[in-house]
């Protein structure tokens, strides 16, 4: 096994992580039911599942990056401004998936009828 550049490196890692998250949701604890807490190794999973994915997502985008700059150096071109477009656009992506929940949680919040609000027919029943 040669791995003579960072690009090696890194895609042999993203390989081997990706397989540990194959093997590791085929393993997964049971989901619990609603109202139901989850278990300690469910919640481990979850963590360590999450984190594995999350870092995965960084890696290959750094993996792109570096084998752009293991290109640009055989042909001399620079690409480095691609894994930045890409960069900002994952941003963009989380942030509107925070957002959009966020936005949805309030939303329901002004929606969703309260126990402490009376109905109208309530209210007029009171005059």
């Amino acid at each position: 096994l040669e791995l003579e550049e960072n690009h090696h490196t890194i895609g042999f890692v993203i390989f081997i992580a990706a397989n540990v998250q194959v093997i590791g949701g085929a393993l997964r604890p049971h989901k619990p039911e609603p109202g139901e807490e989850p278990t300690i190794a469910r919640f481990v999973f979850e963590l360590f599942h999450k984190s594995i994915g999350y870092a995965l997502v960084v890696m290959a985008h750094l993996n792109v990056s570096s084998g752009l700059d293991f290109a640009s150096v055989s042909d001399g071109e620079d690409y480095q401004v691609i894994p930045l477009i890409t960069g900002i656009i994952y941003i963009s992506i989380i942030v509107g998936k925070y957002a959009y929940t966020f936005v949805g949680k309030l939303y329901s919040l002004t929606t969703e009828p309260s126990k402490d609000r009376v109905s109208m027919e309530e209210a007029k029943a009171w005059h």
